[in-house]
């Protein structure tokens, strides 16, 4: 994500502060999502919730679950694993879509094998891993990752994002206008709006 990172890796500042919840954060609009992921004790270096879907096509999910994201780009299960077992995913081909609660969604621009709960799947080293026109920003060290600034998760950057962060300006805690996602909202989080204004989620709905 283009949000939380610095220099080689993203940073781990809301974990570091206590804010991420230890419930997945996904069950408001519009996420819509009630899965019952839970986490007693953070496995180390998490930068926050995912939400990823399973698509049998571009259009329709067949699977849904929450996770965790890990400051190098690795996904991981609630108890820190890169184990999806317990989830119940079915063999097959599936496209891969990646939601976060302010950033731009992204889908893999081809089905993806999973087997034996597997996935197995890298959107960083390339803009043709995600579906769409230019999908991902690039980053400074060559990686590519999720646009930052769509702070009000409706799928598209533009001016309402702005309000979002001013409505918390200057609080610190878990919240969608901290784009930077050091856990302080300020001015500094503008920029991401400013830089990626009118860029917008590719994906189908």
């Amino acid at each position: 994500m283009e949000g939380p990172f610095k220099k080689n890796n993203m940073g781990t500042f809301l974990l570091e502060n206590s804010f991420i919840p230890k419930a997945q954060p996904y069950n408001f609009s519009p996420f819509n999502y009630a899965g019952l992921e839970k986490v007693t004790d953070f496995p180390n270096n998490i930068v926050d919730w995912i939400l990823i879907e399973l698509r049998s096509d571009r259009n329709t999910r067949v699977k849904k679950f929450s996770a965790l994201l890990r400051n190098d780009g690795i996904v991981v299960n609630t108890f820190g694993k890169q184990d999806f077992t317990d989830y119940n995913i079915k063999d097959g081909d599936y496209y891969l879509v990646i939601h976060h609660r302010n950033h731009l969604s992204i889908m893999s621009k081809s089905k993806i094998i999973v087997k034996n709960s597997v996935i197995n799947y890298d959107f960083s080293t390339n803009m043709n891993k995600a579906y769409g026109s230019e999908p991902m920003v690039l980053l400074t060290n060559g990686s590519y990752a999720m646009y930052a600034g769509d702070s009000d998760a409706n799928s598209l950057i533009n001016n309402l994002d702005f309000g979002t962060v001013a409505i918390n300006i200057f609080k610190t805690g878990y919240y969608s206008g901290d784009l930077d996602m050091n856990g302080i909202i300020n001015v500094l989080d503008y920029s991401s709006i400013n830089k990626n204004i009118l860029k917008k989620t590719q994906i189908p709905k």
